[in-house]
């Protein structure tokens, strides 16, 4: 990933959802309780929250300009700081912040040529490090495994685990058959979920149930 350009942070105004309720609803028109901030880049595509604190990354995005980057807000999203861009024509499409280790945030960002490339930084957004690569077109999805390490992530149908936060990784067989995402859930179990099933695991992603 490379360092942003002196600028970015001023280009477009963050346009939140809740502002085109706003406009759909006039019920809405003025909310109680509720500000709309975000990074500088129009579009944000991801976000995640270090538990218990008000630590906050975001990943956004500009198509038109071809530019994506992550942004870290310490002060509950109220004001955000650029930490580092995705090469052009590369969006950052999803983020998790380790909920055991708030310092470890892991990226996925789709980059040219079909790759999903998974990044992650270790010391609060000041480095950033690319671990894998996977030649799937998708929206990536991320998800904590019950082991102190074990990191999960989708693709398509596809299902990557590394169980060392993301140094070796290795492809699981799955019954998926369309789009899954991941989602923990109580007890350690693990649940994927698309467009019509729902799975279950209860072992880190290793095997599954409907």
């Amino acid at each position: 990933m490379r360092a942003l350009r002196p600028g970015i942070v001023r280009r477009l105004p963050f346009v939140a959802a809740l502002t085109l309720a706003c406009l759909v609803s006039p019920a809405l028109a003025q909310p109680v309780g509720w500000q709309t901030s975000g990074p500088s880049l129009a579009s944000v595509n991801a976000i995640s929250a270090v538990p218990d604190t008000a630590v906050v990354y975001a990943g956004g995005s500009d198509y038109q300009a071809s530019e994506s980057a992550i942004f870290r807000s310490d002060d509950g999203g109220r004001t955000w700081t650029p930490l580092f861009a995705a090469a052009r024509g590369d969006y950052v499409s999803d983020l998790l912040v380790d909920p055991r280790d708030g310092t470890r945030v892991f990226a996925g960002v789709q980059s040219a040529g079909g790759l999903m490339r998974i990044y992650r930084t270790a010391d609060s957004g000041a480095n950033w490090s690319e671990l894998t690569s996977v030649s799937t077109v998708c929206v990536p999805s991320f998800a904590a495994g019950s082991g102190p390490d074990t990191i999960l992530f989708s693709c398509g149908t596809r299902l990557l685990r590394s169980p060392d936060a993301g140094l070796t990784w290795s492809e699981p067989a799955t019954p998926f058959t369309e789009t899954t995402r991941l989602a923990p859930a109580p007890g350690g179990v693990l649940l994927a979920y698309g467009s019509t099933k729902i799975f279950r695991s209860t072992d880190d992603g290793l095997h599954w149930s409907p």
